[in-house]
């Protein structure tokens, strides 16, 4: 079942990579599969669903040692094993703040450190025996996708922002647009004062 909850993040990273070389190798907005906008639409899509995912699995991997504080393998072992539970929630949720690129670096860091305590968790009787391996493949996999993702992303076009540079284009945009308005109401409001003095004349 792990292994198989890892497919949905090897899949977003291939297509992160393939979008980017549709867009890196389209011609007159058309790529060899699919178009230019096709591709910069599903790369837009791609970005929240993986870095959600990346969040939700290791939010999951850190509340594993509640279950087995809750079970008592290995010993209780109070807030020291809580305090897993806890981590790996809060800095899966910050990344979801982050840039794309940021997040995904934060997030390949935050499985990393998380395997080397499953690691030590494991030396210390707290995980079966057998837990240390799995969690080793699980993190490879994932790492390995982010690394991809990464590289894929790295060879975008300047033409293709980030969730975040796209929020700030829209706010200034939005801006712009509300000082234009108050600009063309100020003007309106001159001229109907300079109609109504003419009238007064």
């Amino acid at each position: 079942m792990g292994l198989a909850g890892t497919l949905p993040y090897l899949a977003t990273s291939l297509s992160t990579v393939y979008c980017s070389w549709e867009l890196n190798h389209s011609n007159a907005g058309y790529g060899f599969m699919i178009s230019e906008t096709t591709a910069t639409q599903m790369l837009h899509l791609l970005e929240p669903i993986q870095l959600g995912y990346g969040a939700t699995i290791l939010s999951f991997l850190g509340a594993i040692h509640w279950g087995l504080e809750f079970a008592g393998f290995g010993g209780y072992q109070g807030y020291r094993r809580y305090a897993i539970g806890v981590a790996a929630p809060l800095v899966a949720c910050s990344t979801l703040l982050m840039p794309i690129e940021y997040a995904l670096i934060s997030q390949f860091f935050g499985f990393v450190s998380l395997y080397y305590v499953d690691t030590l968790a494991c030396r210390n009787g707290w995980t079966p025996t057998w837990y240390r391996t799995y969690r080793f493949l699980l993190t490879f996999i994932v790492g390995a996708s982010i690394v991809v993702t990464l590289i894929g992303r790295g060879e975008l076009p300047d033409r293709v922002p980030g969730a975040v540079t796209r929020a700030k284009v829209l706010r200034e945009g939005s801006a712009d647009a509300l000082a234009e308005e108050e600009e063309a109401r100020m003007a309106e409001k001159k001229k109907a004062a300079a109609s109504d003095d003419r009238g007064k004349e």
